[in-house]
């Protein structure tokens, strides 16, 4: 097809150039549209026939009603609510007074003289101590000190007040970490100075052992593991020079020195002789 045509012949004459024209498919597709058109406006108008046929079919078609009773045959009849039934209010028992013995007004006389004996100790069980002699329920616990009720002792006037034992937290992380005296320099060169470099390691070759400690609040070190092996006498010897450090400048958390973990890689590369 020649250049000055291409813009005035449509898509379906560039397909078929050069091909039999007269073949089915070319005039399938050139009447494809018309076809449709056509299709569609049958297809609405015999719609549209249906729908004018069932308005006209039932236009005048009255659809019966139920019959209405006569409302003199109707009697009224009004509905009484059932009365809840409500149960009858019962005041709580009182509790019981706890069991009580006394055993505060001690008087020391002597043994002849003596009226009233000391309640043994397992008179005591299930009972509280008071100044008089009570019947009652029996009270928590063994009934050899008092309470405020809820299971805590009341200390008496006077006491010495024993002091709680913090429990130990180890932190993995703090706010200022520990470190050795000197830093990190004076680390590398008490290492260096201090493991034992064995002669089997192939040159070049490295075997890296990984040890956790324990650095305290006062700087000690202590709890020394291997985490990663690398080889029986290298973990050795590494435990060896950690247990031999001098104390570390603790970690402070909140500015308070504090037990810190520190997990240490320490590698042996082979070396020429």
């Amino acid at each position: 097809m020649l250049p000055e045509k291409i813009m005035q012949s449509d898509l379906l004459d560039i397909v078929f150039e050069n091909r039999n024209k007269m073949y089915g498919a070319y005039a399938l597709r050139r009447e494809y549209n018309k076809r449709l058109y056509k299709s569609v406006t049958v297809t609405m108008a015999v719609a549209l026939l249906f729908i004018l046929s069932a308005q006209v079919k039932y236009a005048h078609t009255k659809i019966p009603l139920p019959p209405v009773p006569d409302m003199k045959d109707l009697i009224a009849i009004t509905l009484q609510p059932d009365k809840p039934v409500l149960p009858k209010a019962t005041a709580p028992a009182a509790p019981k007074p706890p069991a009580t013995v006394d055993y505060h007004n001690l008087i020391i006389v002597p043994d002849s003289t003596n009226v009233k004996p000391l309640p043994a100790v397992n008179d005591l069980d299930g009972k509280r101590i008071g100044d008089t002699d009570t019947p009652g329920e029996p009270a928590n616990g063994d009934g050899s000190g008092t309470g405020n009720g809820n299971g805590a002792l009341i200390q008496p006037a006077g006491a010495p007040v024993k002091p709680v034992t913090p429990i130990a937290v180890i932190f993995e992380h703090t706010e200022i970490m520990p470190e050795y005296p000197g830093g990190n320099e004076a680390f590398q060169k008490f290492m260096r100075k201090n493991l034992a470099q064995p002669d089997d390691i192939p040159t070049g070759e490295k075997i890296t052992v990984m040890v956790k400690f324990i650095v305290n609040e006062e700087g000690t070190i202590t709890g020394a593991t291997i985490l990663n092996s690398g080889r029986k006498d290298l973990d050795k010897e590494v435990l060896r020079v950690i247990n031999k450090m001098p104390n570390w400048i603790p970690g402070t958390q909140n500015h308070q020195p504090v037990s810190v973990y520190f997990n240490l890689p320490v590698t042996f590369i082979g070396q020429e002789l």
